[in-house]
């Protein structure tokens, strides 16, 4: 089993103990788990690429995500996405596309906006909740044609290749795109007391309210998972 095998198994451990901590009411190491999950299941995808397509062994590629993306989960994702995505407008610019066209260009600002979207260590603690279900409702617009009773002519694009089944590893970058932010230094602030909540960061976390969001996590982190090899296709396409 090669090095990305064994990081999407684990990933799926993860996603396992961070439901059962959920259920138990642990929602504070559930959303650290939940963390772990999705930055496993990434790196997953990176680690396929380097063996897939650089020819890397297990110890380079290791050396390399310690040293390129370390536990940012932003970093990670932006790494994966641009990936993908430089071989989306390759591809697309062959067949007579443009480097101006909103195909290229809606991709490239959406990976700029990630790169400025993270929220502060206070926001994400106190406001966790609140934030998780803004973000899930970015999720679900994946999956229907009309929300809050108007049309989202970019989210219908989108399902549109969702449901091709040539391009549905796109899922994984959106879905991506939608929890980086959510996630990024979770790990650290739910395992050493905050300063920047007076030190009470694991009662915020551990706050009933914060079950649903677990419920959204894990449903978003099991389907990111359950598209892993789909993008591994995509890479294996690439070679």
């Amino acid at each position: 089993m090669q090095l990305y095998e064994k990081l999407y198994e684990l990933a799926k451990l993860d996603l396992k103990a961070a439901n059962i901590l959920r259920d138990n009411n642990m929602f504070s190491h559930a959303i650290c788990e939940y963390a772990q999950s999705f930055e496993k299941s990434t790196k997953s995808i990176l680690a396929k690429y380097f063996v897939s397509y650089e020819k890397m062994g297990g110890q380079e590629i290791e050396e390399k995500m310690k040293k390129s993306y370390g536990h940012k989960l932003i970093k990670v994702s932006i790494g994966m996405i641009n990936i993908i995505i430089e071989d989306d407008i390759r591809l697309y610019v062959s067949k007579g596309g443009k480097k101006t066209d909103d195909f290229v260009q809606n991709p490239l600002k959406a990976i700029q906006g990630l790169e400025q979207h993270k929220y502060s260590e206070e926001e994400l603690i106190v406001h966790f909740s609140d934030i998780v279900s803004h973000n899930f409702k970015a999720y679900q617009r994946t999956k229907i044609k009309q929300f809050d009773g108007y049309e989202h002519p970019r989210w219908e694009y989108l399902q549109q290749q969702f449901a091709n089944a040539k391009t549905t590893y796109l899922r994984y970058m959106t879905i991506s795109w939608i929890l980086a932010p959510v996630l990024e230094d979770m790990e650290r602030y739910v395992r050493y007391p905050s300063k920047s909540v007076n030190y009470n960061n694991i009662r915020f976390l551990l706050d009933h309210k914060n079950k649903k969001p677990c419920d959204m996590l894990g449903e978003m982190i099991s389907e990111l998972i359950d598209t892993v090899p789909l993008v591994w296709d995509k890479i294996l396409s690439m070679t």
